[in-house]
């Protein structure tokens, strides 16, 4: 999963970025993108990946990180485009 990581990180993710930057200057809006700062992606890729999935669900880091902070309707909902 590390290997699938890094080939997303360094593959699809800068093309994804670029096409949002084109998209958004497109119709002049401004769009920030809060989990791409590089301190942030470099503990996320460090960290084992038994971290990332252990409750079977996608971003179990993320959503354990800001349970207290958010209703539990939030992070227990589905990911949704």
């Amino acid at each position: 999963m590390r290997e699938v990581m890094y080939l997303h990180l360094t593959r699809w993710l800068p093309h994804l970025l670029d096409r949002k930057d084109r998209l958004s200057m497109d119709v002049g809006l401004e769009v920030r993108v809060p989990f791409c700062d590089h301190r942030l992606v470099e503990y996320a890729f460090n960290t084992p990946w038994t971290h990332h999935s252990f409750d079977n669900r996608e971003r179990s880091l993320l959503r354990a990180v800001v349970a207290p902070l958010l209703p539990s309707s939030v992070i227990d909902r589905t990911k949704a485009p």
